[in-house]
């Protein structure tokens, strides 16, 4: 390389490549500030594309009325209102999920909380770990093997749907699945050379805090749409009104009507 030396050697949990690449941009003295600032720069972005993301799909989910206080959270909120447009432009608003975030704000307070008898270090890889499995290994595999099921399945009738060549399409729905299924199930076996994730974190941690939050929301669906419908005599029913707007050249959703009812059975 141009800018780390070749002979340097890194150890675990010592220097890194990084670290020397920007010590000979930047010297010694301002390496690791710079670097810190960039790490927290990106760090910010992340948090924010989050924020935006999880709180619109909380919002969703507050739509379909499984939430408690649904109307509460699958609400927007207006503070301001367009200023400078043309007389011929109708007033619009910025509308905010006020609901929704505050939702996403006392999950992660909650998370918060749980880790401080926590070393921050083993607070963040554990934390990690658990977006790890539950996000993007749980839910690859569900993605997957959904795929899958649609693909095989003659009833779908999937490949009318697709111009995909079914033998692509299934090969990678297969490759996707097994992939996300392997850390599903090496999260069970615990590592021979230590029986934790941290020092003050045991293995079995994440595997157990995720899936039973998994276990957790599918009771809570069972028992909003299948026992108590049979002990009320009611089902819960939503019904959604689209208002759509072609003032742009296509066709948008400027807004969205939502009705929940009880119904009797």
């Amino acid at each position: 390389m141009l800018v780390v030396p070749k002979h340097l050697q890194y150890q675990k949990g010592g220097d890194t490549v990084v670290s020397h690449y920007f010590q000979g941009i930047f010297g010694k003295k301002s390496a690791n500030q710079v670097l810190d600032a960039i790490i927290a720069f990106s760090s910010l972005g992340n948090i924010i594309v989050q924020t935006f993301t999880a709180a619109r799909v909380k919002q969703e989910i507050a739509k379909e009325g499984i939430l408690p206080f649904s109307k509460f959270f699958a609400k927007n909120t207006s503070f301001r209102r367009s200023r400078n447009m043309a007389p011929d432009v109708p007033e619009t608003s910025e509308d905010t999920p006020v609901g929704a975030l505050l939702l996403h704000w006392m999950s992660a307070l909650m998370l918060i909380l749980g880790s401080i008898p926590l070393v921050p270090n083993d607070a963040y890889k554990t934390f990690v770990k658990l977006y790890s499995f539950t996000i993007d290994a749980l839910f690859g595999f569900c993605v997957g093997l959904s795929l899958l099921v649609l693909r095989l399945n003659k009833s779908s009738r999937w490949s009318s749907k697709s111009d995909v060549n079914p033998i692509v399409s299934i090969s990678a729905a297969l490759v996707f699945t097994i992939a996300n299924l392997f850390p599903l199930v090496a999260i069970w076996i615990p590592d021979p050379g230590t029986s934790f994730i941290t020092p003050s974190v045991s293995w079995f941690v994440t595997g157990t805090v995720g899936m039973g939050l998994i276990l957790l929301g599918l009771f809570y669906w069972f028992v909003l749409y299948y026992v108590l419908p049979w002990i009320w005599g009611m089902r819960l029913e939503v019904e959604k009104e689209e208002v759509l707007d072609d003032g742009y050249g296509y066709w948008v959703m400027w807004h969205e009507i939502v009705r929940f009812n009880w119904v009797i059975l």
